[in-house]
């Protein structure tokens, strides 16, 4: 129940920020992945924020693991991939993000010259956000029964930076589309299983009972996103 009593308190603290002038800037603590703090989440939201006033307070973490930060009140809201809401709050489906597999022709040479191979992939360096990110592992082990221990990993929590990694060809890894699809065109990248794509669906979490403000932003932020995201209402 502690976690309940601190997301509370958050609450109470947005609804006594409600209580004064409307123009006043509203401070909003969500919890965000570092994907879509990287592609979509801006072009998508910031007319809805600048809009609002609203002052962000964004933790990050991996996209499986946001959830917990609802839970133990660290945020009042979180965008992740779980689809149950925990009691007393909603779970709205934002649309899905597209992954693809990518590497650097060069990297794709030295590593996966036959194909990407069992063997191959045993060898090969992945990029991942950190041991709680499973987007890479969950794909080796279906496709070829590697556990998380059986492959050499980077680990590195900055979005952008992973990106880079990949691009001067230090591994591999699962890049959303809309990030990579003008690399993979000009051929600086290399989509490692063509036409293959891995559809995460996003969803935003909150509070049932909500401040007016709190609603309507709810709804502003979820329309906004499904305009941008795969949406399959």
């Amino acid at each position: 129940m502690g976690y309940l009593r601190r997301a509370t308190v958050l609450e109470d603290e947005l609804l006594n920020d409600l209580a004064g002038d409307e123009n006043e800037c509203l401070r909003l603590v969500i919890g965000v992945n570092g994907d879509t703090l990287n592609t979509w989440f801006f072009p998508a939201l910031a007319d809805v924020f600048i809009r609002e006033n609203i002052l962000l307070d964004i933790v990050v973490d991996d996209q499986d693991h946001t959830y917990a930060l609802l839970e133990r009140g660290q945020v009042i809201g979180c965008i992740g991939t779980r689809s149950v809401p925990m009691r007393g709050c909603f779970a709205e489906p934002l649309g899905s993000v597209r992954y693809q597999l990518v590497a650097t022709s060069a990297f794709r040479a030295r590593w996966f010259n036959k194909g990407l191979t069992r063997e191959a992939a045993r060898k090969a360096p992945v990029f991942a956000y950190s041991r709680k990110d499973t987007l890479q592992s969950d794909f080796l082990q279906s496709r070829f029964g590697l556990l998380a221990d059986a492959f050499p990993s980077h680990y590195l929590a900055l979005p952008e930076a992973r990106f880079r990694a990949i691009c001067h060809g230090l591994g591999y890894g699962m890049v959303p589309h809309m990030q990579a699809s003008a690399l993979l065109q000009s051929g600086d990248l290399v989509d490692l299983i063509p036409g293959h794509f891995t559809e995460v669906t996003l969803y935003w979490h909150a509070w049932v009972l909500q401040s007016p403000r709190m609603e309507m932003l709810s709804e502003h932020a979820v329309n906004a996103a499904r305009r941008i995201l795969n949406f399959k209402g």
